[in-house]
């Protein structure tokens, strides 16, 4: 996979979380990222996953991911509307 950056919309192609859209809020070592969905997994609580079991939509969020200069319960909610929106944009380019 490609290197991944913060704000990129990746989908989980493994456990859990299978199939489920997240954005990147963070970077590790060793192949991992930092993704959230802004319910399950919030700002200011991220996943750590390892980005060989992560799908790049390639897509960047148009929202700023920055957990020490906005609230993070607005920063979550933000996330939420802009994978809803995201998700709703990829389903109806699959079903045309």
């Amino acid at each position: 996979m490609e290197k991944l950056e913060i704000g990129q919309i990746v989908r989980s192609n493994s456990g859990r979380d299978k199939n489920m859209l997240f954005i990147v809020t963070g970077l590790s070592d060793n192949g991992y990222v930092y993704i959230a969905d802004g319910k399950y997994k919030t700002v200011q609580n991220p996943k750590r996953k390892n980005t060989k079991h992560l799908d790049d939509m390639k897509r960047v969020a148009s929202i700023q991911i920055d957990e020490e200069t906005t609230d993070p319960e607005s920063q979550n909610a933000t996330i939420r509307k802009e994978l809803k929106r995201l998700g709703n944009e990829m389903e109806e380019v699959v079903d045309v």
